[in-house]
C-alpha cells in the first residue's frame, strides 16, 4: 500500500493532552474542547466498559473516521499499524490524555480488567466506514484520498 500523505501533525496517531481542572482534596474535571485539542468536529461519542481482563477490542480501521481514545478507567494499551507496516504502541493510563488516531490506522486495544474508554468521533456510525479485513486494508491505496491529499 502506498500513501502520499501531507506531512501534517493529524496524519499521524499522536497523544492529546486534555484541560484539567481541581485538587485532591476536592477531584478533578477533564475537559475536552473540539478543534483546540480535537483536531475535528465531534459528531459521537461512545465509551466501552464492562471489559474482562484480556478483553481485545478494535482490529480494524476506518476509512474515514478520525478519532479520540481516552481511557477513563484502568488501563489500555492500544497497537496502531501504519500503512508502513510501521507498528507504534501507546498506553492510556490517564484519563487527561487522548490518542488521536486519523482515518486508515489499524488499531487494536488490549484492555485492563474494569477499564472503561471513551471515544470521540468525527463521524456518525456507518458500517460500510469500517475495514476489518487486515489484508484487504494493507491492499489499499489511499493516495487519492481526500484526507491525505
Amino acid at each position: 500500500m502506498t500513501l502520499n500523505k501531507k506531512n501534517t501533525i493529524n496524519t499521524l496517531p499522536r497523544i492529546i493532552e486534555l484541560d484539567e481542572f481541581g485538587s485532591y482534596d476536592r477531584g478533578f474535571i477533564t475537559a475536552v474542547s473540539e478543534l483546540s485539542q480535537v483536531p475535528f468536529n465531534i459528531k459521537r461519542v461512545f465509551w466501552t466498559h464492562g471489559a474482562n481482563k484480556d478483553t481485545v477490542r478494535g482490529n480494524h480501521a476506518h476509512k474515514e473516521t478520525e478519532e479520540v481514545i481516552i481511557a477513563i478507567n484502568g488501563t489500555i494499551e492500544v497497537e496502531v499499524i501504519l500503512e508502513d507496516m510501521k507498528r507504534c504502541v501507546y498506553l492510556l493510563d490517564n484519563p487527561r490524555q487522548g490518542l488521536y488516531l486519523p482515518p486508515h490506522v489499524w488499531r487494536t486495544l488490549y484492555f485492563s480488567k474494569d477499564a472503561i474508554s471513551i471515544t470521540l468521533a468525527s463521524t456518525d456510525y456507518d458500517k460500510d466506514d469500517y475495514e476489518k479485513d487486515m489484508v484487504n486494508w494493507l491492499q489499499q491505496d489511499f493516495s487519492d484520498d481526500k484526507f491525505y491529499s
